[in-house]
């Protein structure tokens, strides 16, 4: 089974823009629309699929890191035994990989910081600014608004 690093064609201690390069020259040479033979360009399509996911893993400390554990795990237990069908954990692990750091409830947040916000900055303008009728419009229009980013 090819690593990522094979698959860029690069060596485990590339560099960032190393990895960036190697990914743009062979995504450029495999780029599905210089072919028209159909069976060609569905080759092609998967081959910059893989280019992109080793790119993606690769090109991200953090997730270099893990993939780079895994190498490491994997060579050791291939060594220790000479059952070399590590198919599922492999794909277990590809799967960790392709996870984002980042929490999934990220855009609820935001919503909640703009909507936060949004009413801080209205009440504002009412009791500093504005003090009348004009303010009190202001301030349900904005809520209105608040309410239809969270429906």
């Amino acid at each position: 089974m090819e690593s990522f690093y094979d698959i860029l064609n690069v060596p485990k201690d590339a560099s960032k823009e190393d990895i960036r390069k190697a990914y743009l020259t062979r995504v450029n040479y495999n780029h599905p629309d210089k072919f028209s033979d159909p069976n060609l360009k569905k080759t092609k399509e998967e081959i910059t699929m893989e280019l992109r996911e080793a790119y993606e893993v690769l090109s991200d400390n953090e997730r270099r890191a893990r993939y780079d554990r895994y190498l490491l795990e994997r060579e050791s237990k291939m060594n220790n035994s000479n059952d070399m069908t590590d198919e599922q954990d492999y794909q277990k692990e590809n799967e960790n990989l392709k996870k984002s750091p980042v929490p999934s409830n990220l855009g609820l947040v935001r919503k909640l910081t703009i909507g936060l916000v949004s009413i801080i900055l209205a009440v504002f303008i009412s009791i500093f600014i504005i003090k009348n009728f004009f303010a009190i419009i202001g301030i349900i229009l904005i809520v209105s608004l608040i309410i239809g980013i969270f429906s």
